[in-house]
């Protein structure tokens, strides 16, 4: 008898240290962690506004819950096969990457038997042919008589019907064009959205034929595994995963700062202030792909959904570039050389008194929404270089570069009228410079990169476009050379 308490003690400190061992469960750290970011977030509420801590506190908290509680399932499926701006020194490789190399990447791919691949490179240069023929075989030797299927990215219904902004017909004998393009709104937390498709043939008042839509990447991968039809499917919120995938632990440099530096940050910034640096997605470069048999890699591609795109400051087989007068596309192969900004030309002659005719704009605007004149004059000049006639190969229109979105948002009826252009400007700053609490380099971070970029880094991102635009605007205004008084 008196054992029985000493065998049940016993058990019971066995089964304590069990618990021990495995810690809470899943569902009880995302319970907490909700709980706890929750609570941060009402209090910062209570000091900052809710539209300024609203989108990242909401995009923090479901980042704890995916990290915690989602299944990886999407994480472990996945892979991007990346052709970094490093790997052309390493290949010997010159941009635009060759048809004979991504034959050999293809190839390689086609070797450890992925489940679906969606290729991020445009094809729409005329090759010879035959490299176009190389590339054409290793296409379909990796589609296995369509078991495999591979999609190709296809240039905006916009910019198709145009022969050579289409995609090489030969290269299509066995892929499948899909849209990449991002969705131009935000989700309703604020986030980017994925769309599911666009209309190839659009009908004013009318639904987009079936015929005609073509679907985005991920949709059309989705479409067969997971029961959706694009069509018919809602665009996807894009969470940005923060759980750090173990194979790019392998190779990427995944430091971080501690727990205690963290939370400092993210009360004094964001919750978004500090990101790991590894990406969610299991990633490697070409360098990986090409190289000796590795069994990680053969581990990451086997029956997993491969994105292959390229980490260059611009992908594609052409460029569009800005010119006096309108625009001009050319081959990248004939570019010598590219500023990431859109360079505009100094207008005419006969308008060289720009800052005097539009100073009354300009000074009209800032008065209304209290906005520093010479800030607004800064963000023209590093913009169009006050040409009203603007137009980038990004659609930014007009003197302060409004995008289609923007326009239609602050209700501009003529976007190349200096007057509203300006209105619209100065309003889309002031909202800015009140989101980041009147910080002026968030707020040109964000005119210029976008505010989710800005939200999503915790500062201004680290864009080199985005640092030459804020470092020269900020030094303008600090050395006073920018003015809208009268001659």
């Amino acid at each position: 008898m008196s054992e029985a308490p000493a065998f049940a003690a016993d058990e019971s400190s066995r089964a304590r240290e069990d618990v021990v061992a495995r810690g809470p469960r899943p569902a009880v750290r995302a319970l907490v962690q909700f709980v706890a970011l929750s609570a941060i977030g009402i209090g910062l509420f209570m000091f900052h506004g809710i539209s300024l801590q609203l989108t990242p506190w909401s995009q923090a908290i479901v980042n704890g819950i995916v990290k915690y509680a989602y299944p990886a399932t999407g994480q472990k499926d996945t892979t991007v096969v990346l052709f970094r701006e490093e790997n052309l020194a390493e290949l010997d490789e010159a941009y635009p990457v060759s048809y004979q190399r991504h034959a050999e990447v293809l190839e390689a791919l086609s070797a450890y038997e992925p489940r679906a691949v969606f290729v991020d490179f445009a094809f729409i240069d005329p090759r010879s042919p035959e490299d176009t023929e190389r590339l054409g075989q290793a296409i379909c030797e990796l589609s296995a008589g369509g078991r495999v299927p591979v999609y190709l990215a296809s240039p905006p219904p916009a910019a198709a019907g145009h022969g050579d902004s289409e995609i090489n017909q030969p290269l299509l004998a066995c892929a499948k064009p899909v849209s990449a393009e991002m969705d131009a709104e935000r989700g309703v937390s604020g986030v980017l959205t994925y769309q599911n498709g666009v209309c190839t043939t659009p009908e004013a008042g009318r639904p987009c034929k079936r015929s005609a839509f073509m679907p985005s990447p991920a949709f059309a991968m989705a479409a067969a595994r997971a029961g959706i039809a694009p069509a018919d499917a809602e665009p996807m919120e894009i969470i940005w995963g923060n759980l750090a995938s173990s194979l790019n632990e392998k190779w990427m440099n995944c430091t971080t700062v501690g727990p205690l530096q963290h939370l400092v940050e993210m009360l004094r910034e964001t919750p978004l202030a500090t990101k790991r640096k590894c990406p969610h997605t299991n990633t490697i470069s070409v360098v990986h792909l090409l190289g000796a048999e590795d069994p990680d890699v053969r581990d990451a591609i086997r029956g997993k959904s491969v994105f292959y795109g390229g980490s260059f400051q611009m992908v594609g087989d052409r460029v569009k570039l800005t010119v006096a007068g309108g625009s001009v596309d050319i081959a990248a192969t004939e570019l010598l050389d590219v500023e990431p900004e859109d360079q505009f030309p100094a207008p005419p002659a006969a308008n060289a008194d720009f800052s005097v005719r539009y100073a009354s704009y300009i000074r009209a605007s800032a008065q209304k929404h209290n906005v520093d004149e010479r800030l607004v004059a800064g963000v023209i000049a590093a913009e169009s270089n006050f040409d009203a006639k603007a137009v980038s190969r990004k659609r930014a229109l007009g003197l302060m570069q409004l995008l289609p979105s923007t326009a239609a948002r602050y209700s501009v009826t003529n976007v190349f009228d200096p007057a509203q252009n300006i209105e619209a400007g100065t309003h889309y700053l002031r909202d800015l410079l009140d989101r980041y609490r009147g910080d002026t380099r968030l707020a040109l971070a964000a005119y210029n990169a976008g505010p989710e970029m800005v939200d999503r880094y915790g500062g201004v991102p680290p864009f080199a476009e985005t640092q030459r635009y804020v470092r020269a605007i900020t030094a303008k205004l600090a050395a006073g050379d920018l003015t809208t008084a009268a001659k």
